[in-house]
């Protein structure tokens, strides 16, 4: 009697904890983790109390073990291994959710709907909340509005909002289609309304990738889905409308979408060096690259950009910059040399001295803004305790850039300079395969007449090739939250393929 209370409770908390997850991903990583772990807990305590571990023969769970493995080897031979090892050792847990989720789902599929429902709502809420905040200022919470063409809402300073919404829309996309057959009309409205009011906060969000990616993913889905012709080119043109209608309005999220991309990318991508023609990422993709060429096979080990991009070997020198006189750095024209720290060929450090000079008895530090290698000058030590005219004097030096920050901001480029080829070719080979099964679809749907997807299934499919696609910026491929935004999907898509083949 006991075992079964213990059972039942058990049970009733997986399901809590599955419903709640999207809602928790807005709450933050440690509440995310707290329902990702406890669901996968049990998950593990049902399976070994069964003896059940048929999931471990799953091709989908082979390959990522191995990917896993791969990780944990490409950590263990990194220069970084102290870092690192530990940070990559728990990765295996994505996995378990995974399975978690799926039989969850194989074993109660009548909370699929519930679980629609409160998806449905967690993201109305979030949406409405964020819009609140763009009309006023300020959301139901207090946050306030960080920038004028980005809205975060409940994610605070976190400006994430779009990111969040595009991630779990071709979810919501998937499960409207699949709960279709037992929805009310008074819900199918509701639901259309709340797709719509996520669409515009994407826009209004001010994550342009974000946008991007839902547009290719809106096209993709009205083609490959199977649905009334009529109704699909009333959606395409109402997203048109809505997208077009939003950037029209609201002139600063017009700048944001359209004129700063136009700043920040060279669309004719007719440089020779390709990563110019991303003008924003340009110093952190080379810096990336450099990375892989480095050590092509394993990579500098996962989570280590921000370790080995500030190694001197991939920092990248700039041209000569010409003529930089001293009247032009420092606004004077008359002043009095107190110190000279320079010579030709120093190494600069940003924030190093290079020289001392007083302009109305006020001494001043000259302080470099970059670093740099000093290649003429005529601002030397004879000069001091002398008045000097600014106009006449010089410095010349070359510019480095390493791009360092926390992540590449390209999946393809970390995955190349983290994990090598090798660990690349696992995810590259995942999108290839999901772009072979979407043009097979497409094929069959208008060829042969013939339905080899459920709309579930390709809904969902659509979604990993958009998180995937290579050339777009994103996030940090080994973050816990942008993992458990991006791993939640693949429950449910191994579930609607078993139920398509079963």
């Amino acid at each position: 009697m006991v075992i079964n209370r213990v059972d039942s409770f058990l049970k009733n908390l997986s399901i809590f904890c599955f419903l709640i997850f999207p809602a928790s991903l807005v709450a933050g990583p440690f509440a995310a983790e707290l329902s990702m772990n406890t669901l996968s807990i049990i998950f593990l305590y049902n399976v070994f109390k069964k003896k059940d571990f048929s999931f471990c023969k799953k091709k989908f769970f082979i390959i990522f073990i191995l990917f896993y493995t791969y990780l944990l080897l490409s950590s263990f031979f990194s220069e970084y291994a102290e870092e690192i090892v530990y940070k990559n050792l728990f990765y295996f847990r994505f996995i378990v959710f995974v399975y978690a989720v799926f039989d969850l789902l194989l074993n109660n599929e009548t909370i699929i709907l519930l679980f629609y429902k409160i998806l449905l709502l967690t993201l109305f809420l979030v949406s409405a909340d964020a819009c609140g905040q763009y009309l006023f200022g300020f959301n139901l919470i207090g946050y306030t509005q960080i920038r004028e063409d980005r809205v975060a809402g409940l994610f605070g300073d976190k400006l994430i909002l779009g990111s969040y919404l595009a991630r779990l829309f071709p979810l919501l996309i998937g499960l409207f289609f699949y709960n279709l057959k037992f929805l009310k009309f008074r819900e199918i409205v509701i639901s259309v309304t709340v797709i719509i009011i996520c669409l515009i906060m994407i826009v209004i969000s001010g994550e342009r990738m974000a946008l991007i990616v839902t547009l290719i993913y809106c096209v993709a889905a009205l083609l490959l889905v199977d649905f009334y012709k009529k109704i699909k080119v009333i959606f395409f043109c109402l997203i048109l409308a809505i997208i077009s209608l939003t950037l029209i309005l609201q002139p600063n999220l017009y700048n944001r979408h359209y004129q700063q991309t136009i700043a920040q990318v060279n669309f004719k991508f007719d440089n020779k060096n390709f990563f110019s023609n991303f003008l924003y990422y340009e110093e952190t993709y080379k810096t990336a690259f450099a990375g892989f060429l480095d050590k092509k096979i394993i990579g500098q080990g996962p989570k280590s950009f921000r370790l080995f991009c500030s190694n001197t070997k991939f920092i990248h020198e700039k041209e000569t910059i010409h003529n930089v006189n001293a009247e032009e750095l420092l606004g004077v024209k008359k002043i009095n040399i107190d110190n000279v720290f320079i010579e030709i060929n120093n190494s600069i450090k940003k924030g190093d001295i290079l020289f001392t000079y007083r302009v109305n008895k006020e001494s001043v530090n000259y302080i470099a803004q970059e670093d740099m290698t000093v290649v003429n000058t005529n601002i030397n030590k004879e000069l001091i305790s002398k008045s000097i005219d600014t106009k006449g004097y010089f410095i010349n030096y070359k510019k480095y850039r390493n791009g360092c920050t926390t992540h590449p901001h390209n999946f393809y480029l970390q995955l190349l300079s983290e994990t090598g080829i090798i660990g690349f070719s696992f995810i590259f080979l995942i999108f290839s395969y999901f772009v072979y099964l979407m043009i097979k679809c497409f094929y069959f749907t208008v060829f042969k007449k013939r339905k080899l997807m459920s709309n579930l299934q390709i809904s969902l499919a659509l979604g990993f090739i958009i998180t995937l696609l290579p050339i777009i910026p994103n996030g940090n491929f080994f973050n816990n939250w942008l993992n458990m935004t991006m791993i939640l999907p693949v429950g449910f898509y191994i579930f609607a393929t078993y139920k398509n083949n079963s």
